[in-house]
């Protein structure tokens, strides 16, 4: 509301209104109100700014550790399959291995069965031959051979024999397969037959899958 203050003049016969405009108390309340209500309005804005940016920072938090958790399992999961991977490879390969070695002895055996049939004699001097090596410083009684072998069978081919002074006899027996023999002293006998060769061959290689097996 405006204060009018009248001043008379005593020169001129007139009156001369003069207003002074001082402030205003509901301009200064109105304005008071209103930086408040800017300030409020500013706090507010900030907390809703802090408030967003805590709520962001926490959801980034979860989002990563829910990440990490994930690869963790899955790294996890990955390793588990590669384990079992390797163990059914492992046993794969071992069963392969078993069957390859099978397959090798039984192609080899059948190899050795068609040579045998072709001179089963020469065969059996040569195996006669590095059995009464083995035993030459001993009396040798006898040599066992098949009876198919009998024929053409020629003693004398046989290194050490010829100093035996003809005691060494020649035998059959049929339990004895071709292209083997039995060699026996005064001391024993030598096993030099086919099946005993045959399974010592087999014994020492699957001996030696063993051992390789065991290794790895």
């Amino acid at each position: 509301m405006s204060i009018k203050i009248v001043y008379k003049l005593p020169v001129i016969e007139k009156s001369i209104v003069l207003e002074t405009r001082l402030p205003s108390v509901v301009e200064k309340k109105e304005r008071d109100e209103k930086i408040e209500a800017e300030n409020r309005q500013k706090e507010l804005n900030d907390m809703l700014q802090e408030s967003y940016q805590r709520g962001l920072k926490d959801a980034e938090e979860k989002i990563q550790s829910k990440i990490v958790e994930e690869n963790e399992l899955l790294c996890k999961g990955l390793t588990m399959a590669a384990q079992e991977l390797k163990k059914e490879r492992d046993k794969i390969w071992e069963n392969c291995e078993k069957e390859i070695l099978h397959l090798v002895l039984a192609v080899a055996k059948k190899v050795i069965n068609v040579e045998i049939s072709k001179d089963s004699r020469e065969i059996t001097e040569r195996i006669a031959t590095e059995a009464v090596c083995k035993v030459k410083d001993k009396k040798i009684a006898k040599i066992c051979i098949n009876e198919k072998d009998l024929e053409n069978f020629k003693l004398k081919k046989i290194s050490g024999i010829n100093e035996l002074d003809g005691e060494c006899k020649i035998v059959t027996d049929n339990d004895i397969s071709p292209g083997g023999c039995m060699v026996v002293t005064d001391y024993g006998s030598i096993d030099a037959r086919v099946e005993t060769r045959w399974n010592e061959i087999v014994t020492t290689l699957e001996a030696d899958s063993i051992t390789s097996e065991r290794k790895e």
